[in-house]
């Protein structure tokens, strides 16, 4: 009784206003375009279902209204108001923020700002009237087609695989943010002008367009020159020959990486590829960017993008359709089928594409989901797997296949896409790379045997190593990228500028491509600092995070199943882990990555929990066990954010000092060939020149005959992978470095443990050199580890690296291999057997990585002296104190390769080493953390900026009484406890200073030692006091350790402190007490030495606990007396 009046609004239909905005005649105009395709049951019910009640008050009215949406029964000043839906809303997908992230393959934050940039005008609101939604025209005059503003680029792109419709490739229109293609049965100028028409109709005539010298473009009366000309276009061509870097090739590379993504994830058939670019490039249109302004498709087209016919299904969904053209609303008339996009040029409005089990493609309008509800029915689990098996079979690409030329962009190729999607479809392949194509497999092999020149000096000013570097240009508008080319020649074809080895004095002139099609040239030097400008002291460029869009994860991956483990209560607890899963980010520069889950969690933890969430993974073992708190913290987390500048960064591992770092063979093939230049090929086959000798060839058996037992002489023997690291150094020359995959090995604890000598040792070693006037040399083994024979039984595969001759057959390693669990201990051995059989040295007892051995030399009156020389070995680093060092070293070198020979040593385990002139003349060691020190201060700065901070003086504080004051009491701080954020931070600070005080560093000893007691529950007070400390380290940064034998006389005052009367009698009794020598001690040599130690405490300093501190310090020093002194120092060894 209380209806007054209905407004009906269905679903799929529209009636545009008049002029005045206002809809008239809303029912009759409706029911009069009611399609044929409804029945009765199915008109009624979408009639019933928009039923809104008339309310009686305004306050009815804005209640409905606020809902935006159909009503649902509600109770308004105890009155029912509206009507409840008649059939369940999980048919259709809802306008939900983690329903949008999940179609449209982007992260949570995104999906919110892409629903609220967007309309969804295709949606049953409530106080609408019934309407119907009319196709978009495929008619357009040309006056009513838009101008677009802004140069746009066009491009071919060939597909390796023929379409169900016979394409052959597709046509890419874009101007750098908005991209749309058109695929089409061949590469002709009648093709390119359909291309490029159907761009116009569809979207608008772009004022400017730059295209390619092929032959559709250029030529004068082709079909594409006569439309451009109609069309008022101004076609602009590249150079001839050469690909330039068009701001469309961005836009081109992620829309074949969603294709890839759709092909890999949700196995779509190959043949399917022009449905699957068409619906990537619709979600790149409308997916707003990081920053939250306007969409792609509302900054070229200015008009909001509507996002109702994107939001309703995934790509290739499972769903229903209803065959006929009067189809009832049975299982009898519908079938099942999937999504392949959206219909634009047929049916009405939310008119899709559904593939059927015929492999054919269709057009209709009444599609549904298939639900949760129908997955649980066995039948229609097995009509689901019947269907996509029928489809993989008529669809298959066996007879399909177009020739491509080596190294062609198409849209198959992963060289040109997103390379580590590889691995989704054979997650366990060689990580050496293998399976390239086979030309490229020739090339390199008509390589691999090539010797490299003997003399680098002579081909230095050949060898172009910027060449590939990516620069980044700092412009008023935002940064520009650029690629270097070619290096820039004179008239006489003379090289422009002068090579240097120090590549901030190479004034070698370069043409580098920018992003936006045009060059500039920029010298040598001006490439160089504008590349360590944008890289860290590794060569890293840190990258901020855009969005999260997708995960995968492989084998390795711990099910749900045994996602607890059992703790020593008998209690189920979740298990810790993240090995297996990857996520998938995008940057905001546009780039996209696939990294480990522990990389994301660390840098951008509540972007990926709540990515977890969204994609509802958050029961997985790799995320239950930390995103329920990463989410409870969250609001605490985001409040602190507010005040820093800088956001979370992530250190990009794909590049290095802007070149681009390969992860495969074939990919540092690849980019020889994209550069022009072989210099990935020679530091490959640099490395695999070293390590040759480790391996030994097992011809008589296959792989897959020693996988299955066959190989009797390799039964026992295990299969592991190997794959190889590539790295840049500072001056731009490449590095390969091949290494074994140890972790599949399960070596014995014994034999895990290498060469390593104590700092104590060291800073003793070049005491001893400074009192008896010694020589110090150091040298660094090459290839240490492939001297050593391997410990235990591994053979791999071999990957391309080996060459085409080679590839596949079974390598047994022989030798130690970087990776390997044992390797280190292999080479100790071996390398220890040497130092005593060979050279004569002997292992001392306290520090078995020290060796000494019994020599002579003549001082300046003739006397024959004797001492120990001594020899300290930190895995591949050698120490040797010595009169005469060269003599050893010789040895050393004529049975190893040594990297660049020996010398002084400028560095040793991390200190700086110096020799100190003293006033005397006399010359001493010193060790320094000067460096180490300075990096130190510089963190702590960073991380005060990150806070808005900086780093300032403590309270009271004075620079002349140390690191802390005198009267700071730690124990009574009452200030907050840190957060998780900067409770880390304080225990990495008290790292690093712990680290300065292993290097020399004995004045901030006991402050240190002092506040590392608060490491568990650190305050903010604490926190500020550790600052203090840093402060105290950037104003006194270069303080050393200095090995000064000369002895320190003790003062009158220090010497009357203590009573050297005293009698011990009461604890010693009458009896002479005498140190005891050690079992097998050797003969003392050289200067002897004095060791004074020096005790105090500060009583009951904790005013809290009433503890006192104590202190202690060793001073060894030469003593006054003649030689025949012991030295203990030397004997204790």
């Amino acid at each position: 009784q209380s209806i007054k009046k209905v407004n009906v609004s269905i679903m799929a239909m529209d009636v545009a206003p008049d002029q005045q905005g206002e809809y008239t005649d809303s029912f009759d105009a409706t029911l009069g375009n009611v399609s044929g395709n409804y029945v009765p049951s199915i008109l009624s019910d979408r009639i019933i279902k928009s039923v809104v009640i008339d309310p009686n008050t305004t306050d009815e009215f804005r209640k409905i209204n606020a809902a935006r949406c159909t009503p649902r029964t509600t109770t308004v000043n105890g009155r029912r108001v509206g009507i409840s839906e008649t059939f369940s809303s999980t048919r259709h997908s809802k306008h939900t923020p983690e329903r949008a992230a999940v179609i449209f393959g982007c992260s949570l934050d995104k999906a919110r700002k892409t629903l609220n940039g967007g309309t969804l005008t295709g949606t049953r609101y409530s106080n609408l009237l019934m309407s119907r939604r009319f196709p978009r025209s495929t008619i357009r005059f040309q006056s009513e087609v838009p101008k677009l503003n802004g140069r746009f680029y066009m491009d071919w792109v060939k597909s390796n695989t023929k379409s169900i419709h016979g394409d052959t490739g597709a046509f890419y229109i874009g101007d750098g943010r908005y991209v749309d293609c058109y695929p089409r049965k061949r590469h002709t100028s009648e093709d390119a002008a359909i291309a490029l028409s159907s761009f116009c109709m569809d979207t608008g005539t772009p004022g400017q367009l730059k295209v390619d010298s092929a032959a559709e473009f250029t030529g004068r009366d082709t079909e594409f020159n006569k439309m451009t000309k109609k069309m008022g276009i101004n076609v602009t061509y590249a150079e001839p020959d050469r690909h330039e870097l068009n701001l469309i090739d961005n836009q081109i590379r992620e829309n074949k990486k969603k294709w890839h993504d759709y092909k890999a994830t949700r196995g779509v058939p190959a043949r399917l590829w022009p449905y699957g670019i068409e619906h990537a490039a619709q979600v790149q249109q409308i997916l707003a960017p990081a920053d939250g302004t306007e969409s792609a498709f509302q900054a070229t087209v200015g008009t909001t993008p509507d996002l109702t016919e994107l939001l309703d299904f995934a790509f290739y969904d499972p769903v229903w359709y209803w065959k006929g053209v009067h189809p009832s609303i049975g299982d009898d008339c519908k079938d099942i089928g999937r999504w392949l996009g959206i219909s634009k040029k047929v049916g009405t409005g939310m008119c899709y594409y559904i593939l059927t089990r015929e492999g054919k493609v269709i057009s209709e309008s009444t599609v549904q989901h298939v639900t949760m509800e129908d997955m649980r029915s066995h039948d229609i689990q097995e009509k689901l797997k019947a269907f996509d098996k029928e489809v993989n079979e008529k669809l298959s690409d066996e007879n399909c296949m177009i020739e491509t030329k080596d190294g062609e962009n198409t849209i198959q190729d992963p060289t040109h896409t997103l390379r580590h999607l590889a691995q989704i479809a054979n997650d366990g392949s060689n990580l050496t790379g293998t399976g390239d194509s086979p030309e490229v497999e020739a090339d390199y092999q008509r390589n691999i045997d090539d010797n490299l020149k003997a003399n680098d000096e002579a081909e230095f000013d050949q060898l172009d190593n910027l060449i590939g570097a990516t620069v980044k240009l700092d412009r008023p508008d935002g940064p520009v990228y650029g690629k270097v080319t070619k290096r820039c020649r004179d008239d006489k074809g003379e090289g422009i500028g002068t090579a240097s080895k120090n590549v901030l004095l190479d004034t070698r002139e370069y043409d580098v491509e920018l992003s936006d099609g045009t060059y500039e040239k920029f010298q040598a030097n001006t490439i160089a600092e504008n590349i360590f400008a944008q890289t860290d002291d590794e060569g890293r460029e840190s990258l901020l995070l855009d969005e999260i869009y997708g995960h995968r994860k492989d084998g390795n991956a711990i099910p749900r199943s045994r996602g607890m483990n059992l703790d020593k209560y008998g209690m189920e607890k979740k298990k810790i882990t993240t090995a297996g899963w990857h996520i998938k980010v995008k940057w905001t520069d546009g780039s996209t990555d696939e990294l480990p889950l522990s990389v994301v969690k660390e840098s951008n933890p509540i972007q990926l929990a709540e990515y977890a969430v969204a994609a509802g993974i958050t029961d997985e073992p790799a995320f239950a066990w930390w995103v329920p708190h990463a989410l409870r913290t969250r609001r605490r987390i985001i409040k602190q954010a507010r005040v820093i500048k800088k956001a979370s960064k992530y250190w990009r591992t794909t590049s290095k000092f802007g070149i681009a770092l390969p992860k495969t063979v074939e990919e540092a093939l690849q980019l020889d060939k994209d550069n022009g230049n072989t210099f990935w090929r020679d530091a490959l086959k640099k490395e695999m020149s070293n390590v040759a000798i480790a391996f030994r060839k097992h011809e008589d058996h296959t792989p897959k005959q020693v996988k299955n037992g066959e190989a009797k002489s390799l039964i026992g023997y295990t299969e592991i992978k190997c794959h190889i690291v590539f790295d840049v150094k500072l001056d731009f020359t490449r590095k390969a470095r091949f290494v074994a995959n140890g972790q599949l090995t399960e070596a014995p604890a014994c034999m895990t443990y290498s060469s390593v000598v104590s700092r104590e040792s060291v800073r003793l070693a070049f005491l001893i050199a400074a009192m008896n006037d010694l020589e110090i040399s150091s040298t660094d083994v090459g290839n240490a580890y492939l001297n050593a024979p391997c410990r235990e039984k591994v053979w791999y595969e071999a990957g391309l690296e080996w060459g085409l001759e080679d590839k596949g057959k079974v390598m047994v390693i022989e030798r130690a291999l970087y990776g390997l669990k044992s390797s280190g201990a292999a080479w100790r051995a071996m390398f220890s057997d040497f130092i005593i059989n060979q050279l004569g040295f002997q292992s001392t007892m306290v520090d078995q990585d020290v060796y000494r051995r019994r020599s002579t030399y003549k001082d300046a009156n003739g006397t024959t002296v004797s001492y120990y020389e001594l020899l300290l070995v930190y895995v591949d680093d050698v120490l040797l104190v010595s009169k005469n060092p060269d003599e050893v070293m010789e040895k050393i070198g004529d049975s190893f390769r040594l990297k660049d020979g020996w010398d002084k040593p400028t560095s040793y385990l991390g200190a700086e080493t110096f020799q100190h002139r003293r006033s005397n003349g006399a010359v001493c060691w010193a060790l320094g953390s000067g460096k180490y020190v300075r990096n130190l201060v510089s963190e702590v700065k960073t991380m005060l900026d990150e806070d808005g901070k900086v780093l300032k003086k403590g309270s009271g504080q004075k620079d002349s009484v140390g690191p802390l004051h005198p009267d700071y009491k730690p124990e009574l701080d009452t200030s907050e406890l840190l957060n998780t954020r900067l409770h880390s931070r304080y225990q990495q600070i008290i790292g690093g200073l712990r680290w300065a005080v292993e290097l020399g560093r004995v004045d901030i000893n006991v402050d240190v030692a002092i506040m590392s007691q608060y490491l568990a529950a650190p305050r903010e007070g604490h926190l500020e006091a550790v600052y203090d400390i840093i402060r105290y380290l950037s104003l006194k940064p270069d303080r050393r350790l200095l090995m000064n034998p000369k002895r320190i006389e003790q003062t009158e005052e220090i010497k009357n402190s203590f009573n050297l009367t005293a009698d011990w009698k009461e604890f010693y009794g009458e009896m002479k007490m005498k140190e005891e020598d050690p079992h097998g001690m050797p003969k003392p040599l050289g200067e002897a030495v004095k060791i004074t130690t020096h005790a105090d405490a500060n009583h009951a300093n904790n005013v809290a606990t009433r503890r006192s501190r104590q202190h202690c310090s060793h001073r060894t020093v030469q003593k006054k007396e003649k030689k025949k002194q012991k030295n203990r120092t030397q004997s204790n060894r």
